[in-house]
């Protein structure tokens, strides 16, 4: 067996419980409604290119356009359909299906669904078709630069670059997932929650990464806006002051800073690099919890390679034609090689077998006994 060097590397995350010390600033609840303003944005413009999508598919092929016409039908009527399940729930006072109106409103929505498919399926040839008419291209890079423009500064407000293009991302994630699912993608009402995301990068370098160390800074400047003040060890899991800075403007007299503990229950690892943070604000009820999520890049354990051949050892008692007792299996990855067995003597199982006879008197003794004393 040959050992292999650790010149991989895995990302993984790390999330902990951050508890806040401070009131949080009314400039990081701006700053998480911009996102979601981007958010919504995104949606909008999605919803748009597939009308537009549509459209052109219905203008180049007037066959596909009568089907396309036929669908939207067919979804007003199941969503008719759901409306009179929910009236027929309010009217039964139940949602158990097996009740009468529930039931026949069920089978109603199923009967409607069913004629959907077959819209469906007759519709594919004609879609493929269509699509080989319109200009994909033209389409798809207008609605490309309608989302990189969406998130550029100036468009959302003053929202941060970083934070922008995370949402784009999740957008673009989330918008490949609906094409799969054939879902469809939801606006997203403000209620004060949202991330605020962190790229971590040395000054001489040009790729992200630092040490854990290295987030940790004992002047308390200000300049860093995610950056651990100290750590306080006399708790069973020990906790660290982090400082997160909110930037209102460039003067110092515009920023606000919000200190948290943060519950290190699990270590980062040695020789690792911290890529990114993403502080998460998420609403409890009429409260808020806080977690912080680390990016991390750690190099993988040593792994063992196999160089020539292996073995494979099966353990199991088993019984077999001739009487004998089988212990274990022994295989080898070399196909040449026979199996070997590990058979229990006749004279180890006899030992057994009398051991067996002795524990059971015993156990009979000892019953024996406690019936005839009696406690005083």
């Amino acid at each position: 067996m040959q050992r292999v060097k650790a010149t991989d590397f895995s990302t993984r995350v790390y999330q902990y419980g951050a508890v806040p010390l401070d009131e949080f600033p009314e400039e990081g609840v701006e700053e998480l409604y911009r996102g979601n303003s981007l958010w919504n944005s995104l949606v909008e413009l999605h919803n748009n290119h597939r009308e537009k999508y549509e459209k052109a598919r219905c203008d180049a092929d007037g066959e596909y356009a009568l089907i396309a016409e036929s669908l939207e039908g067919a979804n007003l009527e199941i969503d008719r359909a759901y409306e009179n399940k929910r009236n027929a729930r309010n009217k039964a006072n139940t949602k158990d299906p097996s009740h009468p109106l529930i039931q026949e409103a069920n089978e109603i929505i199923e009967s409607l669904k069913g004629k959907r498919r077959e819209l469906w399926q007759s519709a594919k040839q004609a879609r493929k078709r269509a699509d080989g008419i319109i200009d994909k291209k033209a389409l798809n890079k207008a609605f490309r630069e309608a989302v990189n423009a969406a998130q550029r500064v100036k468009s959302t407000g003053g929202l941060d670059s970083r934070i922008a293009n995370q949402v784009a991302d999740y957008f673009r994630t989330a918008r490949d997932r609906a094409f799969k699912e054939g879902a469809k993608l939801q606006f997203h009402r403000f209620d004060g929650t949202g991330f605020f995301f962190y790229r971590f990068r040395r000054k001489s370098a040009k790729t992200d990464g630092v040490t854990f160390g290295e987030l940790f800074t004992e002047d308390g400047d200000g300049n860093k806006p995610f950056v651990f003040l100290g750590t306080d060890s006399t708790r069973k899991t020990p906790r660290l002051r982090l400082r997160i800075k909110f930037m209102n403007g460039r003067k110092r007299s515009d920023w606000s800073y919000v200190h948290f503990d943060l519950i290190l229950h699990r270590p980062i690892p040695e020789g690792a690099q911290v890529q990114n943070g993403k502080l998460v604000r998420k609403r409890v009820g009429d409260k808020f919890s806080y977690t912080v999520s680390l990016t991390v890049r750690e190099p993988n354990a040593p792994t063992s390679r196999i160089k020539k051949k292996a073995i494979g050892v099966d353990i199991g008692f088993r019984k077999t034609k001739d009487g004998t007792i089988r212990a274990a299996a022994i295989a080898s990855s070399d196909a040449n090689e026979p199996v070997r067995y590990i058979e229990v003597s006749k004279v180890f199982l006899q030992r057994i077998e009398h051991i067996d006879n002795l524990k059971s008197k015993m156990d009979e003794t000892a019953t024996h006994l406690g019936k005839i004393i009696k406690c005083s």
